[in-house]
């Protein structure tokens, strides 16, 4: 991961600026607030693992970034975030709820609503942001187009583009893969029976997926 800002590595009377425009600009929109009078200190780092920015920030100095109506009018990426806490201790507040983590533990937020996550004492904390159809696939591609799927039930429309692919891809996988209870099947047969499946799987787009599937073999 990249450093963004290390505290040690700015002027005094630079660092209030530097790290609003780090933690705004770079991480946000986002705003925060800390004691003027004590001085900031720490760092903050971030990367990319595919799909998903990993940041990190560690900080001895207590203060709280957060995010209002104004700032997601201003920009509002559809992600989902997940803070973990590796040491000391933070509290989140977003839509009436409190997570307070400890050390290990983590909490889930919307970045698309308010919230503000704070920190009273030296804390590090390791925060994933990733696309809102992440969460969407995870939770749906057992999901079927016909309603026969779990665990909402979903049929039709309420099921993505994203969320069918995943669902046919995950299919075919079980199907040539070699389990403990039987053979794997042939590629030829796993689209077949992904064919009398019929209106259970968006047919037009596991037709398309076929040249990609049998052109790596």
């Amino acid at each position: 991961m990249a450093i963004l800002i290390r505290t040690r590595d700015v002027p005094p009377e630079e660092l209030r600026d530097a790290w609003r425009t780090v933690v705004c600009d770079t991480l946000g929109p986002l705003d925060f607030r800390s004691d003027p009078d004590i001085p900031l200190q720490g760092e903050i780092a971030a990367g990319q693992l595919g799909p998903v920015n990993v940041g990190r920030v560690e900080t001895s100095t207590p203060h709280s970034v957060y995010r209002t109506p104004g700032l997601i009018r201003r920009d509002s990426p559809e992600l989902y975030r997940v803070a973990l806490a590796m040491s000391g201790h933070a509290c989140l507040l977003q839509d009436g709820r409190t997570a307070r983590l400890g050390p290990g533990e983590f909490t889930l937020y919307d970045f698309t609503r308010p919230y503000e996550l704070a920190y009273d004492s030296g804390v590090q904390l390791a925060v994933f942001s990733f696309p809102r159809e992440m969460l969407d696939v995870v939770l749906h591609h057992h999901e079927l187009l016909d309603g026969s799927g779990y665990p909402h039930g979903l049929s039709g429309d309420e099921i993505s583009d994203i969320v069918r692919l995943t669902t046919i891809v995950d299919i075919y996988t079980a199907l040539v893969e070699k389990r403990a209870y039987r053979m794997p099947f042939t590629h030829a047969r796993a689209f077949s029976v992904m064919e009398d499946m019929g209106g259970k799987l968006d047919q037009q787009l596991l037709q398309a997926f076929r040249p990609v599937a049998f052109g790596s073999y």
